[in-house]
């Protein structure tokens, strides 16, 4: 390990295990949420209702969007002949190849769910992390394009 920063390490941890990255984002905004809802005055019932229910919504939401993206590739496939296995070929690939993209859809869910409330946000943070989203998806499509020899 000489040689290698503790950043890179983590990101490669990170980026190679979805799940782990999943539930910390989901465990931050819990306790995000718990931060909003207490006060002194409150009792614990009160806030693990109020909790609760913004948890709800954050799922449900989340729920939701994932089965029209999901409905609509199905629907996709079966107007264009091609079988589930050709469409994870098809994203991976998309994905891959558009770190920008990928960015940028990250920012627009970001963005909805600050607008929604489910992410207590003040604008100044939101432009920050949109703003790093954004260089994060730059500074990866450069690297895809350093790592491609016949690349632009």
């Amino acid at each position: 390990m000489v040689g290698v920063q503790v950043a890179d390490v983590v990101t490669a941890f990170l980026l190679t295990n979805w799940l782990v990255l999943l539930l910390g984002a989901f465990a931050v905004t819990v306790i995000a949420f718990i931060w909003q809802e207490y006060e002194e005055d409150r009792e614990a019932q009160e806030v693990g209702r109020a909790v609760g229910s913004r948890t709800q919504r954050l799922v449900g939401g989340a729920a939701g969007i994932g089965a029209g993206i999901f409905t609509g590739i199905l629907g996709g496939l079966y107007e264009a002949g091609l079988t589930f296995g050709d469409a994870f070929d098809i994203i991976g690939d998309i994905l891959v190849s558009a770190p920008q993209m990928v960015s940028g859809l990250t920012v627009a869910g970001l963005g909805f769910a600050w607008l929604e409330g489910l992410i207590p946000l003040g604008s100044t943070w939101f432009l920050g992390l949109a703003m790093m989203l954004v260089g994060l998806g730059t500074l990866a499509a450069m690297q895809i394009n350093d790592d491609d020899p016949g690349g632009v």
